[in-house]
């Protein structure tokens, strides 16, 4: 039984993912989510077992998303398992594109949901950018207000109370309410609570989601009529983390501007080794329905210690990994977030 529902389009990739790989090769690909499976099925059950072919296919789409091809290795895995059970012959990108015409062709050759090739960005902006205020200001509506105020409330608590997790409607402006709160809090932090610099980290499964943070923080940041605070903007994902030069930011966020916003994809993100980075004052996590997957899990334990932890969801809740506890994932999320931040209006 798997954790996606049919109408889903993971449910036939997970699928398919299971008739194409052994189940040693699953549990090659997926390492270090079957450890963590594997450390939660112990907490829940006291015992241990590895994880089946579903349960491993699964955790990768969970974590990788639509994502799953951008990691070479599962696209080589799929490419020879192709070949040599129903001996044809696809071609493997060396080079992962999102939405290119590459990606589409192996996604198709290989069976899998056309989810999986991605889309193409539009023209590839800087990696970096400065973003000065002011410009016009949209005000939010009261249901985001009380959002917002019950964020900064959160914000403002010590661990671990500052973790929550801010459930509105799709199309309700999660997005919005978040980076509005959180430049009101960068703002009262730097102004009045004594910091001099702010790192915030943002995180999202895909490139589109990482894009939309950044043109959110840029609008918010010009318009707020309270701005007085430069931002740096990092985008921090595909090859704009190898070209993202960490003295030239550190030397940027001492002079330039003394709030840096980070936006990348957790598999971007969860390499980066603590000393790299000052202690990010909050991580973000959108979709968050997703944060108790091992990724955003190594990432939070690495980083987040004292950051507060906030999530942004439609759905708070999550049907994944124990088949027998439907409310596992469920009740992952309210462990790691404490409480729901919803708009009572």
């Amino acid at each position: 039984m798997s954790c996606f529902r049919p109408d889903e389009w993971q449910y036939p990739a997970s699928e398919r993912l299971q008739a194409l790989l052994t189940l040693r090769k699953l549990r090659e690909l997926a390492a270090s989510f079957e450890r963590a499976l594997r450390a939660d099925r112990r907490a829940e059950t006291g015992k241990d077992r590895h994880s089946n072919a579903g349960e491993l296919a699964d955790a990768l789409l969970v974590a990788r998303d639509a994502d799953l091809f951008a990691d070479a290795a599962i696209r080589k895995a799929v490419a020879a398992a192709v070949r040599r059970r129903e001996e044809r012959p696809v071609d493997c990108p060396l080079r992962w594109v999102p939405g290119g015409s590459a990606a589409h062709h192996f996604v198709r050759e290989c069976g899998f949901p056309p989810e999986l090739a991605g889309s193409r960005s539009r023209a590839r902006p800087e990696s970096l950018q400065t973003v000065l205020p002011p410009a016009n200001y949209r005000r939010l509506k009261p249901y985001q207000e009380e959002v917002r105020d019950q964020l900064l409330a959160t914000l403002d608590a010590p661990a671990p109370e500052n973790r929550a997790m801010v459930s509105l409607p799709t199309g309700a402006g999660k997005t919005r309410v978040a980076v509005e709160g959180l430049h009101q809090w960068a703002h009262h932090q730097l102004d009045e609570g004594g910091r001099r610099q702010m790192v915030l980290v943002w995180l999202a499964h895909t490139e589109e989601l990482c894009e939309q943070a950044v043109a959110s923080f840029e609008d918010v940041w010009r318009s707020h009529p309270a701005g007085n605070q430069p931002l740096l903007l990092a985008r921090f994902w595909g090859g704009y983390r190898q070209g993202l030069d960490r003295q030239e930011l550190a030397d940027r966020l001492e002079t330039e501007a003394p709030v840096l916003v980070l936006v990348s994809t957790p598999q971007s993100f969860i390499g980066e080794s603590r000393e790299d980075w000052l202690d990010p004052a909050t991580i973000v996590i959108d979709e968050a329905h997703r944060a108790a997957a091992p990724t955003y899990r190594s990432i939070i334990d690495r980083h987040g210690e004292q950051s507060a932890i906030i999530g942004l969801t439609a759905t708070p809740y999550r049907r994944e990994f124990d088949r027998r506890n439907p409310q596992a994932g469920t009740e992952a999320l309210q462990a790691l977030f404490q409480r729901l931040i919803v708009a009572e209006s």
